[in-house]
């Protein structure tokens, strides 16, 4: 985890953001934490922030099942009723103190083998 507690914005009570948060953000394609968000449209950011909010604060039971159902689109959509706009300025405040800690913390794994299209991966004989 990010960090260890849950918080609370605008009422709504986000879980800390863990690994399993990130795995299901890789998933939901939510790059405002796996990937260049640089040039999103207005309607995509509401849709990652809206998919944010419901994976961090529903049950988690529900965004599990919703996730391996495909029907997770249609859930965020559902929850989306009971976030209030005054609350968006604070939430899109935590998704960015989050989004740089998982780039901060993001850790890359790489072969100390360098192949050539002439070698065979390492422990081939």
């Amino acid at each position: 985890m990010i960090e260890a507690n849950s918080k609370t914005i605008g009422g709504i009570k986000l879980r800390a953001f863990s690994y399993g948060s990130l795995q299901i953000s890789h998933l939901l394609g939510l790059t405002i934490f796996t990937g260049n968000s640089d040039d999103l449209s207005e309607i995509e950011l509401q849709r990652q922030i809206s998919t944010f909010i419901w994976m961090q604060s529903a049950p988690l039971e529900d965004v599990v099942a919703a996730v391996a159902n495909n029907t997770a689109g249609q859930a965020v959509l559902t929850y989306s009723f009971g976030i209030d706009f005054y609350n968006l300025s604070d939430i899109f405040a935590e998704i960015e103190r989050i989004g740089a800690q998982v780039a901060a913390n993001e850790v890359r794994v790489e072969s100390k083998h360098k192949l050539t299209s002439e070698d065979e991966p390492p422990g081939k004989s």
